[in-house]
């Protein structure tokens, strides 16, 4: 049998340490330098009365859009050093569906009809985008490369809300009108939920009431859908939710609410949203999580991004000159990013660290 004996205290201390100045040099010699966190956020400022796609960097402020005509930017993300910001600039007859990589803009759509441009994704080499494109009706589609690909929907329009990116494949979350037949002779048409995997709709409700996604986010094997669902036909009949592989999570009882966003952290579930669509919320596995809002004039959270043990929302507070306050908060609290002398709101939220 083999004989074990135990290292000496000091022969052990000096293994941590040699351990220690190992992880410290990268074990290479390199000194590492310490992580630092950094925060993008992407939505719009007015300037002169229009609204300007701009996106912050820790907090500084890159306008985007060619101040020609209103634009915004609706999605951020950062792959390695470059940082690629979705949204629409107007051409003066329509609003062109764009991306913006490190300030440079590409045209998703021609401006001959009006195009939407809601979430952007990068993976290793490749740019994706959902959004719309709206003639005759709207059509749902998301480009890979700045290359078109149209998600089918029942011919009665649709439109692409989020799009997110797993190996191969290609989920994309939105809506997609849907006429559905109630009795012999009494048809209803309405929205429904839906989520698209390589362009295959998968319908979440059954079309009986207006239901929306906004969200998605794959983890594993599961499909985390975020949005909102209605019981009936009612004004303002809409509950925040979202769908884990297609079955109903329910957030809250109270009507006129939405989920805007959805991220997953290893257990934790995380969905941010908007009650009394006036008043920003974030849940944390079905539990509301407090948010300190610096105003009961209003609020909106657009979207979450979770870095560790780190919450962050991207989202506006009404100040109490009435304008909007582009505003982010970390673990529930608040930092503005602009300073409330012009209306500006933040649509989305990306966190790295490096």
């Amino acid at each position: 049998m083999t004989s074990f004996s135990f290292p000496t205290k000091s022969a052990l201390i000096s293994t941590l340490i040699s351990v220690a100045l190992m992880l410290a040099c990268g074990g290479n010699g390199t000194i590492m330098k310490p992580l630092t966190t950094h925060i993008y956020a992407a939505g719009f400022v007015t300037l002169n009365a229009d609204t300007i796609a701009t996106y912050w960097s820790d907090g500084q402020a890159t306008v985007v859009g060619a101040r020609v005509h209103p634009s915004y930017a609706t999605s951020i993300a950062v792959s390695d050093q470059d940082i690629y910001v979705a949204g629409v600039e107007g051409n003066g007859v329509n609003d062109v569906a764009k991306y913006w990589k490190n300030g440079k803009a590409f045209a998703l759509t021609d401006g001959t009809q009006r195009g939407f441009a809601k979430s952007i994704a990068v993976s290793g080499n490749d740019i994706y985008v959902a959004g719309a494109e709206q003639g005759s009706r709207m059509v749902a589609k998301y480009w890979k490369n700045g290359i078109p690909i149209v998600l089918r929907d029942l011919g009665e329009g649709a439109l692409a809300q989020s799009i997110f990116v797993s190996g191969k494949d290609v989920y994309v979350a939105g809506w997609m009108n849907k006429t559905t037949q109630t009795d012999p002779i009494h048809t209803l048409h309405t929205q429904v939920a839906v989520y698209w995997k390589n362009g295959v709709p998968v319908e979440l409700t059954r079309g009986t009431a207006p239901a929306l996604a906004t969200s998605v986010f794959v983890d594993g094997n599961d499909i985390y859908v975020a949005g909102l669902a209605c019981e009936n036909l009612a004004p303002d009949c809409g509950l925040a939710s979202y769908w884990i592989n297609g079955a109903q999570v329910q957030l809250t009882n109270l009507t006129n609410t939405g989920a805007t966003s959805i991220f997953v952290s290893g257990a934790d579930v995380y969905v941010s949203g908007n009650e009394g669509n006036s008043t920003a919320q974030v849940w944390k596995n079905k539990l509301p999580v407090q948010l300190t809002l610096t105003s009961s004039l209003g609020s909106a959270a657009n979207q979450l991004f979770v870095s560790g043990s780190d919450v962050f929302v991207g989202g506006a507070v009404l100040n109490d000159s009435g304008n909007g306050v582009a505003t982010y908060w970390k673990n529930g609290v608040p930092v503005s990013l602009t300073d409330g002398t012009e209306f500006s709101s933040a649509f989305a939220i990306s966190v790295v660290v490096r």
